[in-house]
């Protein structure tokens, strides 16, 4: 579930090719008849439809870089970047060419989907730019 906070950003990173990210996170499905959340990245949030002007992100479809690379031209990141780099180490992931960040929101899981093909870092405090 996702919470509304002021000064929270909730963070993803993977490694994707252009249309797994597409599918995934970018194309919505928007018939409002359907009872679907509109894509899978809000269905593993346990969400029906996330608020996409919130969504920001860096995507560099043939290459894996350091996430300290991958977070640099994301707003704001720098407010956030050590804690990012941080749990990352501890789940052993140093490279990543997807980053996806929902700015203003804390997701409260329990456990992010284990087939998701992003990994849920987790919700940082962060300053705006």
């Amino acid at each position: 579930m996702l919470n509304e906070m002021k000064n929270k950003v909730s963070v993803w990173i993977g490694t994707l090719n252009d249309e797994e990210l597409s599918e995934y996170a970018i194309e919505e499905n928007l018939d409002m008849e359907s009872e679907e959340p509109v894509n899978q990245f809000a269905a593993d949030m346990g969400e029906y439809i996330i608020d996409s002007s919130m969504l920001d992100g860096n995507h560099l479809p043939n290459k894996e870089v350091s996430i300290q690379a991958l977070f640099k031209p994301i707003s704001a990141s720098k407010s956030y970047i050590a804690q990012v780099e941080e749990k990352a180490k501890e789940l052993g992931i140093s490279k990543a060419n997807c980053a996806l960040v929902l700015y203003r929101h804390e997701l409260l899981i329990d456990e992010w989907p284990s087939e998701s093909p992003v990994t849920f870092l987790g919700s940082f405090p962060y300053e705006e730019e």
